[in-house]
C-alpha cells in the first residue's frame, strides 16, 4: 500500500519497495455484502479499529501476485459527521449540543483514545472540549462516548452566556463551519504544481432554533461548486417547518495535483470559502404592535 489514489499516477508508478512500504492481507466474505471491489483489509489496524476500516483507503496498492497496481476501497470508508443545535435566547444566552458520528478510522482512533483514558483524564479532556467552544461556556450534560455498536459516538452539551451579541434590536450569531478548513493554501502566488495528498469526506448539519419574537436579517447563502481541485462542495441554507434555520455542509474532496495557473482560482476560492458571511446570521426583534 502506498501513494493516494490519483488516476494520473496509474501508468508512470514503478513498484519499488519505498513506493509501497507495508504489507496488507485483503478478504472478501459474502455475509458482508460487499460491492465489487471493496476489501476487507487487515494489518493496519488494532482491536480498537472497526472492521472493514483502513488507513491507507483510497490510496494505491499493488496486488500480489499479479502486480496491478489498483485502488484500495476499503468496506468502512474514512468520512465525518458532525451535528450542532443551537438554541438561543433573547438575551444572548445560547444552548449548544455536540454530536460526533465516527466513521472509518476515525472509530479506531477515537475507540482507543477513550478506552485507555484514565477518568481524570476524561475530565480534563472534556473541561478543554467544552472550552474549545467559548471560554464562558458551562457543561450542561457528561461527555457521552459510545463504542459498542458502529459508527461511534461522541455527545455533549453546553450553555454560553451572551454566546449570541446583542446590539440595540439586532442579534448577530455565528455558527461553526467546515467550510474554511478544506484547504490550507498559505501563499499567494505558486509556481510548481500543487499536490493535495489526502482525500476529505465531511457532513454536518447546524440547526439553529431563534428566540420568539425575531427576524432574519441575514443569513448564509448556498453554495455549491465541483469544478476544482477534484473537490465538490454543496452548503445549503434552509428554514425548517418548525421553524429552525437549518445549514448542511457535505464536502469530497480526493487527491488531485493542481496546475500553478489554476491555483488563483483555488486561493480565490479558499477565501470564498473561509468568509465570515458563511457562518453569520443576523436577527431583528419584531416591532411591538400598538
Amino acid at each position: 500500500a502506498g501513494r493516494p489514489a490519483i488516476p494520473e499516477y496509474r501508468d508512470s508508478i514503478v513498484p519499488m519497495p519505498d513506493i509501497f512500504g507495508e504489507i496488507l492481507v485483503r478478504l472478501r466474505d459474502r455475509s458482508l455484502d460487499l460491492n465489487e471491489g471493496v476489501y476487507i483489509y487487515l494489518g493496519d489496524t488494532d482491536q480498537y479499529a472497526a472492521l472493514g476500516a483502513s488507513t491507507f483507503d483510497s490510496r494505491w496498492g499493488l496486488s500480489l501476485p499479479d502486480a496491478r497496481i489498483e485502488p484500495i476501497a476499503a468496506a468502512k470508508p474514512n468520512r465525518a459527521w458532525m451535528e450542532y443545535a443551537f438554541e438561543v435566547m433573547e438575551n444572548g444566552d445560547t444552548t449548544v449540543s455536540i454530536r460526533r458520528m465516527l466513521y472509518g478510522v476515525g472509530f479506531g482512533v477515537e475507540n482507543r483514545r477513550y478506552s485507555l483514558m484514565r477518568p481524570e483524564q476524561r475530565d480534563r479532556h472534556f473541561q478543554e472540549m467544552v472550552a474549545k467552544i467559548s471560554q464562558s461556556a458551562v457543561a450542561t450534560s457528561p461527555l457521552e462516548t459510545d463504542f459498542s455498536s458502529y459508527p461511534g459516538r461522541i455527545q455533549y452539551s453546553m450553555e454560553i452566556p451572551e454566546y449570541a451579541v446583542r446590539d440595540g434590536e439586532f442579534l448577530y450569531l455565528v455558527i461553526p463551519s467546515e467550510l474554511g478548513s478544506i484547504f490550507t493554501l498559505r501563499s499567494d502566488q505558486r509556481s510548481n504544481p500543487l499536490y493535495i495528498r489526502d482525500r476529505l469526506a465531511v457532513q454536518s448539519r447546524a440547526r439553529v432554533k431563534l428566540p420568539d419574537g425575531y427576524d432574519i436579517v441575514a443569513r448564509p447563502g448556498d453554495l455549491s461548486r465541483d469544478d476544482l481541485a477534484k473537490t465538490r462542495v454543496d452548503f445549503r441554507v434552509r428554514e425548517s417547518a418548525s421553524g429552525e434555520l437549518v445549514a448542511e455542509t457535505e464536502v469530497i474532496r480526493v487527491p488531485s495535483i493542481i496546475d500553478p495557473g489554476d491555483y488563483p482560482s483555488l486561493l480565490d476560492w479558499q477565501r470564498t470559502l473561509q468568509h465570515t458571511r458563511n457562518r453569520l446570521i443576523v436577527l431583528r426583534k419584531k416591532a411591538s404592535k400598538n
